[in-house]
């Protein structure tokens, strides 16, 4: 009974399955065509009964086969239900059907895939899981050891303490100890820096920390032996200093004792010139880490620069001033070099100053020194330093220098996340890893996705990183300077510009010059005479320039030439074109021109004292106030010195230069102007730049410039100070000492009486020279960087108040290639460097051991290898073509642009009806002005921007048709066409020969 009941319950649960599986079934019809390939004897029956009409005799096969295969497979998954189901064998037979078990077999196969791949599933999950425990266990652990070696830190920084109790007994160990704590604090960031790139490389943060925490601790003994070390160290560089670096093998002409004692040393040996050239480099080398240390130590320096052309590249000079040790007034200026440059812009300075920056930090941190000190410095250090830059006051210098602040306003906002993420405790930690996350993040969606990233290689994957992560640190770093308070925020932002001394006395001489040359039209009194060269001479010579001069005026030159209104306007007169051709006659800058030797004899024998005759043949500060002394002061000499070379010529006479110096040394308008020149170079510029050319902080001549800005006021308002017979150099001078060549103040008021227009030019002068002044003071205007800041910033931010040092190296360096055009130029700045920046001190002191000497010697023959000057002069040639690659893309745009212009021009179709010309639209009438004007040729129709009404245009156009037609409409305007129409239309005059196409 109990087996019926079984086998019926058996019976009744199959059913109601297959009736779940024939459901099923229908909807899993698409997949059994992929079970019928994976299985391996059911897709043969099943085809045979699913495609084929079986026969009578093959239906009972087929379910017997079917039956069996049903049976194995009841018996290998339903365990323990399979008797039930063999027990219910006969109810299949009697009512199952063939298709009915095909269904049920297909679906029992996508239930056997299906648990497969749960199966798999379930496995993959679990592996998902178990790695997942792992890694939030290992954050823990690195967490929990981050922790720790925070606390360790503090254990450190509490023995550093207790190590300076103890070394407080004297004031150089107090500030020795203080920079071992910096040196700590920075050891201590890189160690922090490497524990938090846990979350990157997990597997490498134990030893990171390790040894970081092992190297705080070398650190910190390596200071204590270096405090101990300190005053032995300090009085050997007291007797270096002592000791004379550059050995004169002569004193007064004679050999000196020393020199001849070096004749009689045997010698045993002999250094190549390839060694002697890799010792030079070693110079080099270790003046570079010189610079870098003391960079290291100083809280601040500023930053100077000049350029210039020589040999048709432009070369850039660069120096730095680091502020002396505490009690010593002033600045050490150390060269950084001279080198080439692409081009002048101020972005290629820019660049230069930083990678020279990056080369002095990268040198440093690569040296024994610093690995034996436990000290790194960076650009961001560097950058925050910075507190001023020197330079001249053109417009590159100043852009440069916005460039510049705008530098180190990026790399304020690095340091300051730099500091921020290398304090110890949690938040920094977060905020690291935040700032990780961001950048991967930013990195990974900058390369267009995740695909995308994992198809770039590594090094492009590190490029990318590293750039978001630079970007994010510099979002951070401009967050966190916005927090900070505005006396914090101050320091940081520390940067001013201070112009030349030197170019501002320059550019006031040019400034008064112009207002002077202009007075003599305002005056309407004859200027001075025209000072033209030969080829103007000679098509001016059938003019008539008294004439023409006695107007004051060139607009009365209705009777001249094209040519000679274009000689007129090009040639110039006065007291400063006089000067130059006599600086171009008697001290011509190649050797070859100019009379030179034969003036300095002559000029010997006459005055009685040898005379250069000053440098306005280059451009020489003050040289044409100088030059004008010197004439005036010697006219009657050099007047009767260039009679003499006028009649020793084997055909007596003048060459044309000659005869412009000589005739402008007798012109009244001429020596007025030379004589107010004269009488600024006294009054001002010598007194000035006397004031100026020492070693001070020219920030703080702003009350000096003031002072020379009311002087002037005082001159312009009472001119008689300078020129009454009684004047003194006490009322007249600005700074009230002694006239600098008194004879030239003597010549003045001995010639005053001649020259009757005198004070009329000198007010003007005075007047421009102080408008000049104005502009080039703006530095120290009132409410400016420098008016703000207090006395403690303006000595932070110390600056030179000239840049005679960078010139003198650029002019230096001209001379030293000059005389030896086959030296390199890392060899120049190698010798400059290390004997300038007195490198040799401190190689003594600081670079004596062992490990330095093996250093310095692998860096000489690395530059001496590295093929520096072809590379340099390969980088020369590329951007030399790169340059003229794009000049020659941008001309063709150009002349496409214009081809096609023309080409819309040339396809107008010009409009010879008046009704239909007025009831024309401006761009209309534009293009029929075009039209007359650059295919038609009429030199009577102006440009179209100077027409601005509509109604100027009509009419234009309506001479331009009257013309036209007059003309045929036939042929291009010829020059005589166009001398007729010039002719015919007087009251167009002005606009035709302004718009006339040449």
């Amino acid at each position: 009974m109990g087996n019926q009941q079984n086998s019926s319950l058996g019976k009744r649960k199959l059913t109601s399955g297959m009736e779940n599986a024939l459901q099923r079934a229908r909807a899993a019809k698409k997949a059994r065509t992929q079970a019928v390939q994976d299985e391996n004897t059911l897709p043969i029956i099943l085809m045979d009964a699913d495609t084929n009409r079986a026969t009578p005799s093959t239906e009972s096969l087929l379910v017997a086969t079917l039956r069996e295969q049903a049976t194995v497979l009841i018996r290998k998954h339903l365990g323990n239900q399979g008797r039930c189901m063999m027990e219910a064998h006969g109810a299949l037979e009697a009512r199952v059907s063939i298709r009915t078990i095909q269904r049920f077999l297909m679906l029992w196969i996508d239930l056997t895939r299906t648990k497969r791949k749960l199966s798999v599933t379930e496995g993959q999950l679990q592996k998902m899981d178990d790695e997942n425990t792992r890694l939030q266990a290992l954050t823990r652990k690195y967490q929990l050891r981050l922790r720790n070696e925070s606390r360790k830190l503090v254990r450190s920084r509490t023995t550093a303490a207790r190590a300076r109790r103890e070394l407080l007994t004297s004031e150089e160990a107090q500030k020795t100890l203080s920079k071992a704590q910096a040196s700590a604090e920075r050891v201590h960031a890189q160690a922090v820096k490497g524990v938090e790139m846990v979350f990157e490389r997990l597997h490498e943060t134990n030893r990171n920390v390790s040894a970081a925490l092992s190297s705080c601790r070398r650190d910190l003994r390596k200071c204590r032996k270096r405090i101990a070390r300190f005053p032995g160290q300090l009085d050997a560089a007291k007797k270096l200093r002592t000791r004379p670096l550059t050995m004169k093998l002569k004193e007064k002409g004679i050999y000196s004792g020393r020199a001849r004692a070096l004749a009689r040393l045997n010698i045993v040996g002999r250094m190549s010139a390839h060694t002697i050239r890799r010792v030079v480099f070693e110079g080099g080398y270790a003046s570079d880490l010189q610079l870098a240390v003391e960079i290291d130590e100083t809280a601040n320096f500023t930053a100077s620069g000049d350029a210039t052309t020589n040999r048709c590249v432009n070369f850039e000079a660069r120096h730095l001033h680091i502020p002396r040790k505490e009690g010593v007034e002033g600045v050490n200026t150390r060269l950084l070099g001279v080198e080439s440059s692409a081009d002048h812009t101020s972005e290629t300075q820019v660049s230069g100053w930083v990678a020279r920056l990056q080369e002095l930090v990268t040198t440093y941190n690569a040296s024994p020194l610093a690995r034996r000190q436990g000290n790194k410095i960076s650009i961001e250090d560097c950058a925050v330093k910075l507190t001023g830059m020197g330079g001249d006051h053109a417009a590159d210098q100043i852009k440069t220098h916005g460039l510049v602040a705008c530098w180190k306003k990026e790399m304020t906002y690095r340091f300051l996340a730099r500091n921020h993420l290398g304090e110890p405790g949690e938040l920094s930690a977060m905020a690291l890893e935040k700032l990780i996350a961001d950048a991967s993040a930013a990195a990974v969606e900058g390369c267009g996705g995740l695909s995308a990233w994992t198809a770039l290689s590594s090094e492009a994957q590190l490029s990318a990183y590293i750039e978001q992560f630079s970007a994010a640190t510099t979002t951070l770093g401009r967050a966190l300077y916005e927090t900070l308070p505005a006396e914090e925020k101050r320091p940081l932002d520390l940067f001013i510009r201070l112009g030349c001394a030197m170019h501002k006395d320059l550019n006031s001489i040019k400034g008064g010059n112009s207002m002077m040359t202009a007075a003599w039209g305002d005056l309407g009194v004859t200027p001075p005479v025209l000072l033209a060269n030969r080829e103007n001479a000679s098509t001016l010579q059938d003019v008539d320039l008294e004439a023409l001069a006695a107007t004051a005026s060139l607009l009365s030159t209705e009777d001249l030439t094209a040519a000679e209104i274009r000689a007129l306007e090009s040639s110039t007169r006065g007291a400063v074109k006089l000067t130059s051709l006599a600086g171009a006659l008697f001290n011509h800058k190649d050797d070859k021109k100019g009379h030179h030797d034969t003036y300095a004899f002559y000029f010997h024998e006459v005055v009685g004292q040898s005379l250069r005759f000053p440098d306005t043949s280059n451009t020489r500060y003050g040289s044409h106030c100088a030059a004008a002394a010197e004439l005036l002061v010697h006219r009657a000499h050099y007047l009767r010195f260039l009679e003499v070379v006028r009649d020793r010529k084997e055909r007596p006479g003048l060459n044309h230069m000659e005869e412009n110096v000589y005739r402008g040394l007798q012109d009244i308008p001429t020596l007025t102007e030379l004589a107010v020149l004269a009488l600024y170079g006294q009054v001002i510029s010598h007194p000035y730049l006397r004031t100026t050319r020492v070693q001070q902080n020219g920030l703080k001549l702003g009350p000096f410039h003031e002072k020379l800005k009311e002087h002037l006021k005082t001159l312009i308002d009472s001119p008689e100070v300078l020129l009454s017979p009684d004047m003194s150099y006490k009322t007249a001078a600005l700074d009230g000492e002694p006239w600098e060549r008194p004879e030239v103040v003597y010549a003045v008021l001995a010639l005053a009486p001649e020259l009757p227009h005198l004070k009329s030019l000198l007010v003007p002068f005075l007047t421009g020279a102080l408008h000049t002044w104005e502009r080039f003071t703006v530095e120290f205007a009132e409410g400016g960087a420098v008016d703000l800041a207090t006395d403690e910033e303006l000595d932070r931010a110390y600056l030179l108040p000239t840049n005679d040092h960078n010139e003198g190296a650029l002019g230096s360096y001209r001379l030293w290639s000059r005389k030896y055009p086959n030296a390199t130029q890392a060899y120049y700045n190698a010798l400059a460097k290390f004997f300038r920046n007195d490198t040799a001190a401190f190689l003594e002191t600081n670079l004596s051991s062992e490990e330095d000497q093996r250093d310095l010697r692998a860096a000489g023959r690395a530059i001496d290898s590295s093929g520096h000057e072809a590379k340099r002069r390969r980088a020369q040639v590329a951007h030399t073509i790169a340059v003229a690659a794009q000049h020659a893309r941008e001309q063709k745009e150009r002349q496409d642009r214009m081809d096609a212009a023309m080409a819309k021009i040339n396809a107008t179709v010009l409009v010879l009806d008046f009704e239909t010309l007025i009831n024309l639209k401006i761009p209309g009438l534009d293009e029929q002005l075009d039209a007359y004007r650059k295919c038609e040729m009429d030199p009577m129709v102006p440009a179209k921007s100077t027409l601005k009404r509509k109604q100027e245009k009509v009419d234009v156009l309506m001479m331009a048709i009257v013309r036209y037609r007059a003309r045929g409409g036939e042929g291009a305007w010829v020059a005589e066409a166009r001398e007729v129409a010039y002719i015919r239309q007087p009251l167009h005059r002005t606009d035709a020969a302004v718009s006339a196409p040449s």
